[in-house]
């Protein structure tokens, strides 16, 4: 095994383990993780009801999960990214192959990602899914060559990881397609997640833990209730 090569691969793949660990422990754990760690001095970008109100609502909606908390699916995937990003560095063959597995497997949630972004009004968000996407399977192919080229390689093993790739690609188009669907029918669900989105960006970015929407926001809900 080609050991340098590895290591390069290796490297690349740290600040990719760490996003995948940073943000995917923050989807399971929030909105007590962020609490936990800065209390009522969260910065405004981590504010986790923020977070969850779009990654549980709106972005459930498109997947199609809804009522399921998508932030839990998307979690589970970004960490499986983070073990696979520090398996990496293991010669070992079983860790080595499981952990090309995992990084595919993560790989899927930035590819959903950017036509999610693009569906929400979102498309600043495109460019950076796309580097990560592009890290991932940049570095998965390497170290799939790596393996190739050992003499010591079992050929089964190279052909069920491409196996897997062509199915995660046919599993994220389809997925793509259902997600055009949805976003047609969550257009109400889409602009009024702008309006909330819009409220806390503009009015000091507080969200009180507890509450349902930022600090002065009023939906029809509560104006009719205020009536």
């Amino acid at each position: 095994m080609n050991v340098v090569l590895n290591c390069v691969c290796s490297l690349l793949l740290l600040p990719y383990g760490l996003t995948c660990a940073l943000f995917g422990l923050k989807n399971i754990l929030d909105p007590w993780l962020t609490d936990c760690v800065w209390g009522a001095s969260a910065p405004p970008e981590l504010n986790p009801r923020m977070f969850l109100y779009e990654m549980d609502g709106v972005m459930s909606d498109i997947m199609g999960v809804s009522p399921l908390p998508y932030s839990k699916f998307e979690g589970v995937i970004l960490v499986s990214g983070a073990l696979g990003a520090f398996g990496s560095w293991s010669l070992d063959p079983r860790i080595f192959a499981v952990s090309n597995y995992l990084l595919l497997l993560s790989g899927t949630s930035f590819a959903l990602v950017i036509p999610y972004s693009m569906m929400t009004k979102q498309t600043e968000l495109a460019p950076v899914m796309l580097c990560c996407l592009i890290l991932c399977l940049v570095t998965t192919l390497l170290r799939a060559i790596i393996v190739a080229d050992d003499p010591y390689d079992k050929p089964p093993y190279t052909s069920w990881l491409g196996i897997f790739f062509f199915c995660l690609v046919i599993l994220s188009a389809a997925q793509t397609v259902r997600m055009w669907a949805n976003a047609s029918r969550a257009a109400d669900s889409i602009e009024k997640f702008h309006h909330v989105k819009n409220h806390f960006m503009g009015n000091g970015m507080i969200w009180i833990k507890g509450q349902k929407f930022p600090a002065g926001y009023l939906d029809e809900n509560s104006l009719l209730q205020q009536g």
